[in-house]
């Protein structure tokens, strides 16, 4: 989990990694305001598309081969 971290920062990922961390997570998505829900929507995919998209982990790879 450091080395995500260390790579990417603060995930807004809403993760699931049992049942009851699933059902939390569930009845919170479900109890929050649109308005809320909408701001954790627009995060979650900027924060993605900043990290993940094949732009972004292509620039990642090329820091990480030029360093070699």
């Amino acid at each position: 989990a450091d080395v995500y971290f260390n790579a990417y920062g603060d995930c807004p990922l809403v993760i699931c990694n049992n049942e009851n961390h699933f059902n939390y997570n569930v009845e919170r998505l479900l109890s929050m305001d649109s308005s809320a829900f909408n701001i954790l929507q627009t995060d979650t995919y900027e924060w993605v598309e900043r990290n993940h998209s094949f732009e972004a982990t292509g620039n990642r790879l090329k820091k990480i081969l030029y360093e070699l």
